[in-house]
């Protein structure tokens, strides 16, 4: 353990079998210029190395360094012990070769840190939601200013408890920027095969993914989690990322630091989502699995969010992105009474009816001001029932309609709502009760002051495919209001049979990726794990440039403690299958 030292150096040494739960193999605590260089560290109870040091008010860096050390077998008996834990504000993790350990490769929570030239692989070996890389930003300030760059992160694993076994590969991404996380740059890495995906933000703001190869993700390659300001994630942080904040605030290093003049107090977006700021921009993302898909969304703005530039392979198989938009409709609105404007005032419209009225005291009416289209629309009065454990918040639907199978159909309507950032769910349902239930994908819906379109395209299942029953004969459109307060009221809604674009399409005409190019990148030999690119790959006239790749891992030195490095056997002995 080093405490507030300043300019020392641990060089060449082995470090094994040290370290019960809270001991680590190195430990430097504070000071400045501190340096483990040449290391072999494995078998330690918690981390191999942990660095702090800096002073986050000023920014001023420690410049305390881990690098060119093999590290493997960490947190024999802490179970979170990563290989490479990184806190402050400037220090670095350089050239180190880090793998079997039961959590990530590298922790890191400060500013201005640095993580390049890194080799991480087979890590998460005993525990899930996790990453080769993980960083957090529950205080708003975590982990700005910090670069992740020229790494190989792959054979990431995860293990956990799914459906009655304990399985591996589980939950596990490459690089996880988690709860907040801002400002970090994500720039010339390879990160290759991970269950969950490949990069992961939680709710991340301003954040630079550029320049990455992107490498067969199981379930999808990016995956982006956004919270809303109704979240309660987002409720419970916001007073300790305003005190994060705060604490900076106006503080002359602090002013340089992008995209730090935004109170968090004001990061609602006024579709009551909050992540903004990503920029995902000349990467190669490229993939095997049919099934999987190339990005993964929820609670996402395409307006505060951008993807251009990239160059997309899955080896000639559509790009999956879970987006359909209608082309051409190809049917009269099949909806009944879509304007509501049919039946008398102050009811429920005609061919419009309760499926789930929690009390005696539920309101669904037409109503005759403030409509959008027409003389009416339907307002639904919140009311949720806490006393009962389902069925308890209002659900309106129309009556039946008989619709032919295996066709596609866009469903459309306008919200708005009583009070800011309201919850509903539209959708078409089928079901015969005790027998069989089907809905399209519910679209999810905010509701504002204003009236704002929505609208969504799905498949009814044919005859023999996932969700077909043989009593699947007639369908209802349906409502959902499940907020506890407010009102919320609907008009124009609309249902017709339409011709689509593809997946890839869809996600184009959403506004994403509309320089980025469908077509093989041309690796020199991805088989073997070459990931270099050939002089002809289309990825440079996107502006793609050259990964050092040849820089990456530990490098012959007379400081290192052995040389060549003979890896240690390990998790890469077994197969990366779901067994």
């Amino acid at each position: 353990m080093l405490n507030q030292t300043n300019n020392c150096r641990i060089v060449a040494c082995t470090i094994r079998n040290v370290g019960d739960y809270g001991g680590s193999g190195v430990v430097i605590n504070r000071g400045t210029r501190n340096r483990v260089i040449g290391c072999d560290i494995y078998e330690v109870g918690r981390h191999a190395i942990s660095l702090s040091g800096g002073d986050r008010p000023t920014l001023t860096p420690a410049r305390n360094t881990a690098d060119n050390n093999y590290i493997h077998h960490t947190g024999v008996f802490y179970k979170q012990g990563v290989g490479v834990d990184m806190r402050g504000v400037g220090n670095r993790a350089s050239h180190n070769l880090i793998h079997d350990c039961p959590r990530f490769g590298i922790s890191f929570n400060g500013n201005h840190l640095l993580i390049e030239y890194n080799h991480i692989r087979h890590v998460n070996l005993e525990t899930s939601d996790t990453g080769a890389i993980y960083t957090g930003g529950r205080d708003w300030l975590g982990s700005r200013g910090s670069v992740v760059r020229y790494n190989y992160f792959h054979d990431i694993l995860g293990y956990g408890f799914e459906n009655g076994h304990w399985v591996s590969p589980h939950f596990a991404w490459g690089v996880y920027l988690d709860d907040n996380t801002g400002g970090v740059d994500v720039i010339g890495n390879i990160v290759a095969r991970t269950v969950r995906g490949l990069i992961h933000l939680h709710n991340g703001r301003d954040n630079r993914i550029e320049n990455n190869i992107f490498l067969d993700g199981t379930l999808q390659q990016i995956e982006l989690s956004g919270w809303t300001g109704e979240h309660r994630n987002w409720r419970n942080h916001l007073p300790s990322m305003i005190k994060g904040y705060e604490s900076v605030a106006g503080r002359p290093a602090w002013k340089k630091m992008r995209n730090m003049d935004l109170h968090p107090r004001d990061a609602v977006l006024p579709d009551g989502t909050i992540m903004s700021g990503n920029s995902f921009l000349r990467n190669i993302i490229c993939y095997h699995d049919a099934d999987a898909k190339y990005v993964s969304l929820r609670n996402f703005s395409f307006t505060h969010n951008s993807f251009d530039y990239n160059l997309l392979w899955s080896y000639g198989q559509p790009i999956r992105t879970g987006f359909t938009k209608a082309a051409q409709p190809i049917s009269k609105n099949l909806a009944p009474n879509p304007g509501f404007e049919d039946g008398p005032p102050d009811t429920l419209p005609k061919n419009w009816r309760w499926q789930i009225r929690p009390s005696k005291n539920s309101r669904a009416q037409a109503v005759q001001t403030g409509a959008a289209a027409g003389g009416r629309a339907l307002r639904i009065d919140a009311d949720f029932n806490q006393e009962k454990p389902r069925d308890n918040y209002p659900i309106v639907v129309s009556d039946e309609l008989e619709l032919p199978l295996g066709r596609r159909y866009k469903i459309s309507a306008k919200f708005k709502a009583s009070r800011p950032a309201a919850k509903a769910k539209l959708m078409l349902q089928s079901y015969v009760a005790g027998e069989y239930f089907w809905a399209s994908r519910p679209q999810d819906v905010t509701a504002g002051p204003n009236w704002e379109a929505s609208e969504f395209v799905f498949k009814i299942p044919a005859r023999g495919e996932t969700g077909w029953h043989e009593k699947m004969k007639t369908f209802r459109l349906r409502v959902d209001f499940p907020d506890e307060k407010g009102a919320l009221f609907v008009d124009d809604i609309s249902l017709v049979e339409t011709e689509t674009l593809s997946e890839w399409a869809s996600w184009q005409a959403l506004g994403m990726d509309q320089h980025s190019r469908v077509a093989d990148p041309l690796f020199v030999d991805a088989e073997h794990g070459d990931y270099r690119l050939q002089p002809n790959s289309p990825a440079f006239a996107l502006g793609f440039k050259q990964i050092p790749v040849d820089r990456i891992g530990p490098q012959q030195d007379a400081s290192r403690a052995s040389w060549p490095i003979v890896e240690a056997p390990g998790a890469r002995e077994f197969p990366l299958s779901r067994q």
